[in-house]
């Protein structure tokens, strides 16, 4: 969701719409949630940890615009199901749904 609103749709910090910052976030973030998975079963094993994820449906706005925002709608999904989710299951005791 941060990644999206903040690279896609520029309407949080840094306000860009970036598609290859928008895959660099998701890199750093699916990248920091394992290293931190690590880190902390390694100090507790037993410690439960996940992720919330997203689960919404975007929807491209009617206008001159329609092609530009269905790409970036298609991009968000693939993202949030393929880029993130699919990289932290293993990393994850559980996950969260935010819908």
């Amino acid at each position: 969701m941060f990644s999206a609103r903040a690279h896609l749709f520029g309407e949080w910090p840094p306000g860009e719409r970036s598609l290859p910052g928008f895959f660099q976030a998701l890199r750093t973030f699916t990248r920091a949630h394992r290293a931190a998975y690590r880190a902390v079963k390694e100090v507790r094993p037993s410690a439960q940890i996940g992720a919330s994820v997203n689960d919404l449906l975007s929807l491209p706005a009617p206008g001159p615009t329609v092609g530009a925002d269905a790409l970036l709608c298609r991009a968000e999904h693939a993202a949030q199901d393929r880029l993130f989710r699919s990289h932290v299951i293993d990393t994850s005791d559980w996950l969260g749904l935010n819908y």
